[in-house]
């Protein structure tokens, strides 16, 4: 399989593009300089990393973060997607049932008091 020299080096330099490199030396207390860079804000194609241009992406254009919803609603219907959310359902009924035992007891001392 023969492939275009340009057209490797294009999707090389895309890569790098999107990688990304921190402007200044950080110390494990904070930023080696409280001064900013220049070099901040004046590159509209850094991403952060090569996920970045898909989050990018996702934030501009209102129909494709709609297609991912879809994706994501049917996967949440799958059985793997169930699996996934069990924990966090288990969470949220745990949650409810807290804030139902605690309702119940406030109305039962508001009866109390009335008596």
């Amino acid at each position: 399989m023969a492939f275009d020299p340009k057209v490797v080096l294009q999707g090389n330099q895309g890569k790098r593009e999107l990688e990304e490199y921190p402007t200044v030396g950080f110390t494990a207390s904070g930023a080696s300089s409280p001064e900013p860079t220049q070099q901040l804000g004046n590159n509209p194609t850094r991403k952060a990393g090569p996920g970045g241009l898909f989050a990018f992406r996702m934030m501009q254009d209102p129909k494709f973060a709609d297609q991912i919803a879809g994706w994501r609603n049917l996967y949440n219907q799958s059985p793997p997607g169930v699996e996934f959310n069990a924990p966090m359902m288990d969470q949220q009924q745990q949650t409810m049932d807290v804030l139902s035992k605690e309702t119940d007891m406030v109305a039962q001392e508001k009866e109390v008091e009335q008596m």
